[in-house]
């Protein structure tokens, strides 16, 4: 077998690492139907209710890749009623896990996931999932290695590794295939004269949206699975999983019970529990 000299092995490294990593990290883009963000304590701590609007930072399920980041990563609700600041409070989970750096720098893990669906999402639909129809055919701009002209375009479906949900389950994935015509995209308003299908640093500017034209669904980190195949057993605790829907004129807390019915916690406490865990 013939050797390698040092500078052939780095370049067939480089060469690999760059073919099979991922294009690049993809925020919200038009005909997204869910903005995906957490519910930290950070976000939490810096809610304003006299501003009358909640800024929700992108929390995307990939990790960052070498293309740099093309889409939407902030998004500005407007018109939020008072009611609507209580209830995100509210919802806020008591407990909170951090991980702290040998520097003493801290961040946050494992917050509840709060997703932003247009006001007609049903809460028995799968959760995490983007349903956008049409984002093959979007066209992104992308850095090409070694050439005079840095950008070169090509559709979005080119580079589907850049495509993702926070719920990547087969079966969920053709779910969302299957329905994304009959859901409605978030009906945000983008940022004006923003390069945002280009592979680069972060858009900082937000898109925008009506808090009386959307929902707010929180669900635990590591739930969304669970939601999607319905996963309570006969036995399992009620609150094992759980989802709050909320909005400036709505909040519910509902839960999957066995057999597969999603009901909230007053008709919960209505029915009776028979020995099996099945509903009367």
């Amino acid at each position: 077998m013939p050797s390698l000299n040092p500078a052939t092995l780095i370049l067939s490294w480089l060469f690999i690492a760059i073919s099979t990593a991922q294009a690049g990290d993809l925020g919200f883009i038009p005909g997204d139907a869910v903005f995906f963000s957490r519910l930290t304590k950070d976000f939490i701590n810096n809610l304003e209710p006299d501003s009358g609007e909640i800024s929700l930072s992108y929390d995307s399920p990939l990790e960052p890749g070498l293309c740099g980041h093309a889409g939407i990563w902030k998004l500005k609700i407007t018109d939020c009623e008072p009611a609507l600041y209580n209830r995100l409070r509210e919802a806020s989970p008591g407990i909170r896990n951090f991980v702290r750096a040998e520097d003493g720098t801290e961040w946050e893990v494992k917050a509840p996931h709060l997703f932003a669906y247009p006001k007609s999402y049903e809460p028995h639909y799968p959760l995490g999932l983007r349903f956008n129809e049409g984002w093959p055919d979007i066209e992104i701009e992308v850095p090409k290695l070694f050439a005079k002209d840095r950008w070169g375009t090509a559709r979005l479906g080119s580079r589907s590794s850049s495509y993702r949900g926070h719920l990547s389950d087969p079966d969920a994935i053709l779910y969302e295939w299957a329905h994304a015509k009959s859901v409605s995209p978030l009906p945000v308003r983008m940022p004006a004269d923003v390069n945002w299908n280009r592979f680069a640093d972060p858009v900082e500017e937000p898109a925008t949206v009506r808090a009386d034209d959307i929902r707010l669904f929180v669900i635990e980190d590591g739930a969304l699975l669970k939601h999607y195949r319905r996963e309570i057993k006969n036995g399992a605790e009620i609150s094992d999983l759980s989802l709050k829907v909320l909005g400036n004129e709505e909040s519910q807390e509902l839960y999957w019970i066995p057999g597969g019915e999603l009901i909230n916690w007053k008709e919960y406490e209505r029915r009776e529990l028979d020995d099996s865990g099945r509903i009367d």
